[in-house]
């Protein structure tokens, strides 16, 4: 065989094989995990009482909940460690077959201690096995407890004695499962590329590799924040705001929707359930000394928060029906002000154990109809596109993994814009520069931060960038041209059915690249570029407005409930004028007073006082540094009468002129939300001022060297 097709089969079938067992066969996994039931929590009632384990009842049938099974642990009373003995467990198939044996030194097992015994058997997920035990003659033998069904795990089909589960767990997860796929395609796609003759399908092969090792590493950092320790924001930034999303996603998988019916346009809102608002992933039902995940420890008493939805529906005579199907009546509630306590009618102690997780009970009306388990309030600033897509999406995800998943497309479209954009700058300009906008994506605290939020969306606000670029590459191209105005009619469309936030930043960083060029065309007096950038800048800025026209449209009916005129007039006064100048004071509330009242020089001032790195390596006081050096090298080139780089002139004015836009139009918001607008200076301007730094360094070296 020829050698070249070898090498691309060896590679291939090294590729597939790894991918095989890195996805479907799963063959990565670790560890004895188990949820121990904490016997504390079994009332003496539910104890049906004691049992050697060589009793006939302590044969326990069961079936794997997961795949991975591990072992179990078991809890032994009446043991002497000092008699020892060996104790002997055997699993047996459905046809009786002998899968695994393991014996247990009962010199080793202490008394009313949980005792963990790993198999080396390879249970399948959803098949019958029987677990026995005995023990080796004149051994001590002990006793398992046997308790009701309630407080069996669910792998149980048949036995009461009491023995936990426990399955091995995936080393990756899914999350790292698909960055490392894309990461093994790229190599796979650059080996490849090695043995092709073709010299344009190997150049194509590995840009779509240099694509997708740029896109793995800015989503792993986005997802994981591997590199900055000192961003201790990342996990919860900006989780009120996303809470927006979840809430919707929440609600509609509680099957709830909006009471008032002509907001069902919206696609974000606040949603409240028995633990209070949705905006975290961390909430739960409070455990102490008296409580456990929201039981009392010894009274018929639950507590939920106290919120806008459950002061509704704690009202005595209504029902709780909990996870396990069984049904209380209240019998009184008490508000403390941050939690509701119910007092609940029943003949036996409620707990997590027995009755579930209560954030899966519903309450009952006194006629035993049920209640939502919800109550969802519109956000009306936006229409809401991006949520109306994630609940969309999540119906098809698992609930514990939704957010995790959907941090992961958010985190992957977001590294995938910025991988496309570093290409392009490379394309059109150079590795210098493309490796400074690709280091200060993939470094900055602040860019990381907002790159896998669901409210936020930041892929949507650099891919009118990205757009604006191919038109820059492809200018002499008519079909190319007209391609990037409907794009960037879409992109900024889609960019503000997802919010308004930033949008003059966006629609600035859509054609600064194309002003760079604009403007470095008339200083060469390039007539014809000039003509043709200057057409070409007006018709995609035309394109853009008419997006955000467009989004506008799409909106104000909602917004006036059926009456675009309206809702054209409430955006202006509610979403437009509370986040830029020329407010009335009256029309707002005090709070609000400060940031209208601020000059626009005030607000633009706060943004040169980091609170954090600007990027990873270089401290937040040292921005004010990093935005006067370029002054001083373009100084000194003028005072020494060297060649001056107009290019870099431009694209310092252009993307400090980007930047500060937002700054400056949308002063009111700007003054408030200062705690997150740095993320601004990202839109090119960090970019550019390195860029022109570390180029003034390269070439004074160089001289040196000469």
């Amino acid at each position: 065989m020829n050698k070249r097709y070898l090498g691309i089969a060896i590679s291939t079938f090294i590729m597939c094989f790894f991918l095989l067992l890195l996805g479907p066969l799963d063959h990565f996994y670790h560890g004895f995990y188990e949820e121990e039931v904490d016997i504390n929590l079994i009332p003496d009632e539910e104890r049906i009482g004691l049992a050697q384990v060589t009793d006939p009842t302590c044969e326990i049938t069961f079936s794997p909940q997961k795949s991975h099974f591990a072992g179990f642990e078991i809890f032994l009373t009446s043991q002497n460690p000092e008699i020892g003995g060996t104790l002997r467990a055997t699993i047996t198939n459905s046809k009786g077959k002998v899968v695994d044996t393991e014996s247990i030194d009962l010199g080793e097992v202490y008394d009313s201690t949980w005792y963990k015994v790993f198999t080396k058997a390879k249970l399948k997920q959803g098949k019958k096995y029987t677990l026995t035990f005995d023990v080796a003659e004149g051994a001590n033998i002990p006793t398992f407890i046997q308790v009701s069904e309630d407080y069996l795990q669910k792998e149980y089909i048949k036995g009461n004695a009491l023995v936990s589960f426990a399955y091995s767990e995936p080393t990756f997860s899914f999350q790292d499962k698909v960055i490392i796929s894309l990461a093994v395609i790229a190599l796979w796609l650059f080996v490849v590329s090695l043995f092709m003759n073709k010299e344009l399908i190997k150049k194509y092969m590995r840009v779509v590799s240099c694509f997708l090792i740029l896109s793995c590493s800015l989503t792993w950092i986005y997802m994981y924040n591997s590199i900055d320790s000192k961003n201790t924001s990342f996990d919860g930034y900006q989780v009120d705001s996303e809470g927006l999303v979840s809430g919707m996603i929440a609600s509609d998988r509680d099957g709830v929707h909006f009471i008032d019916k002509t907001k069902s346009g919206y696609g974000l809102g606040w949603y409240y359930d028995y633990l209070g608002r949705v905006d975290n992933y961390e909430r739960e039902f409070l455990t102490d000394d008296s409580w456990y995940k929201g039981y009392h420890r010894t009274e018929h008493m639950i507590v939920i928060n106290t919120n806008v939805y459950t002061a509704t529906i704690a009202n005595p005579g209504n029902y709780i029906r909990f996870e396990n199907g069984e049904e209380c009546q209240i019998v009184n509630s008490t508000d403390d002000g941050n939690n509701i306590l119910i007092t609940l009618q029943s003949d036996r102690l409620l707990s997590y154990l027995r009755n579930g997780d209560l954030s899966k009970a519903v309450f009952l009306d006194a006629n035993h109809n049920e209640i939502p388990k919800g109550f969802l309030v519109a956000y009306e600033s936006q229409y809401g596109l991006h949520g109306k897509i994630f609940k969309r999406i999540a119906r098809h995800l698992d609930e514990e993994d939704a957010i995790t998943n959907l941090h992961l497309i958010c985190a992957l479209l977001t590294a995938m814009v910025f991988a496309l954009v570093v290409i392009l700058i490379a394309k059109k300009y150079n590795y210098l520069l493309a490796a400074c906008f690709f280091a200060t994506f993939l470094l900055s605290p602040w860019v990381t931060n907002f790159a896998r939020n669901l409210y936020w969306v930041e892929f949507t606000w650099f891919a009118p960038m990205a757009v604006g670029l191919i038109c820059l590459l492809k200018l002499e191209s008519k079909k190319w041209r007209i391609g990037c105005y409907i794009a960037a009619f879409l992109t900024i469309t889609i960019k503000c059915l997802c919010g308004y936030e930033y949008i003059s930043v966006i629609m600035m960083g859509l054609i600064s690249f194309m002003l760079v060029e604009f403007f470095n065309a008339l200083i060469k007096k390039d007539s014809e570029l000039s003509k043709l950038l200057f057409k070409t800048i007006l018709i995609i800025g035309i394109a853009a407005l008419l997006g955000f026209i467009a989004a506008i449209l799409i909106h104000a009916p909602i917004k006036g409930d059926g009456s675009i005129i309206a809702g054209i007039k409430n955006i202006i006064k509610e979403d437009v004028l509370r986040r830029t100048s020329g407010t009335n004071l009256n029309d707002f509330e005090s709070e609000n007073w400060p940031a209208m009242n601020a000059s626009v020089w005030e607000t633009y001032s706060r943004y040169f006082h980091f609170s954090t790195q600007v990027i990873t390596g270089i401290d937040g006081n040292l921005f004010a540094a990093l935005c006067i050096i370029p002054l001083g090298i373009f100084g000194y080139d003028y005072r020494m009468k060297n060649e001056i780089n107009y290019r870099q002139i431009f694209m310092y004015i252009v993307f400090f002129l980007t930047s500060i836009s937002w700054f400056c139009l949308a002063k009111n918001h700007s003054y408030i939300h200062v705690h997150m607008n740095y993320v601004l200076w990202y839109f090119g301007f960090v970019q550019v001022c390195l860029y022109i730094i570390i180029n003034r360094i390269v070439k004074f070296k160089s001289n040196l060297g000469e």
